[in-house]
């Protein structure tokens, strides 16, 4: 049994954390390179739970490995779970979805970190801004940022490297991101009361968490009223 073969088994009989064992271990014993030609054969549904595991702090191996192709896929379905409108308290609501604005952030920037490669960083960010839905997601995590005021003022010399701020410093040099910086500046300006403006705000943020979600129901062919089950990590045993 090869190793593509030897992985889609260990994923439909062990569950995806063994998975990612198996591809630490092929990432160590024999390099990227092979993990890289295993992720070709990998479903987007099962490259993008094994990400779920990582982040900005602590990507996975695959995370160094997958096309733009391939991210562009796995993007897509990222709010395939997220369904506010079953959540009827309005503050619960409003934090939650910041929380997904920032697992967005989070999962944008754990490729961002894997490589030194500008190239490469801009592949993955030019598949989100080509999107409609991609574009807001973006504005949604820079507005979040407390800084961004003052970052929009005046932007800082050095960014960090694996923040937002490096983040912004790659999308800045796209033609989309004006049109980004005038909606940010839109959302935190405006001539409303700082009440209605943080509903301004929140409304937006919540907007993209639905927007993930029809998203990420169009990509896998579903209707609005298929519902979603969440079987992630749920290994089969005998």
């Amino acid at each position: 049994m090869n190793k593509e073969t030897a992985i889609a088994v260990v994923i439909r009989y062990q569950g995806l954390k063994k998975a990612l064992e198996e591809l630490n271990k092929t990432a160590h014993t024999e390099g990227d390179q092979a993990v890289a030609d295993i992720a070709k054969t990998m479903s987007p549904e099962d490259i993008g739970s094994i990400v779920e595991h990582g982040d900005a702090t602590s990507p996975t191996v695959l995370h160094g490995v997958i096309t733009p192709e391939q991210f562009d896929q796995i993007f897509k379905r990222i709010g395939l779970r997220w369904k506010l409108e079953d959540i009827t308290d309005t503050d619960i609501r409003k934090e939650v979805a910041v929380n997904h604005i920032r697992e967005i952030r989070d999962f944008i920037l754990g490729f961002i970190i894997t490589t030194d490669e500008s190239s490469r960083k801009e592949a993955f960010i030019r598949k989100i801004l080509q999107n409609e839905h991609g574009r807001d997601c973006l504005t949604g995590i820079f507005v979040i940022e407390k800084d961004i005021e003052e970052y929009l003022e005046k932007k800082a010399d050095n960014e960090n490297e694996g923040d937002w701020q490096e983040l912004i410093s790659i999308v800045s040099r796209f033609p989309e991101w004006g049109t980004i910086r005038q909606n940010i500046k839109f959302l935190l300006a405006g001539t409303e009361d700082e009440e209605v403006r943080h509903e301004k705000l929140h409304a937006f943020l919540q907007g993209i968490v639905d927007e993930c979600h029809d998203m990420a129901l169009e990509e896998i062919g579903q209707k609005e009223d298929v519902k979603v089950v969440d079987v992630t990590f749920t290994p089969i045993n005998f």
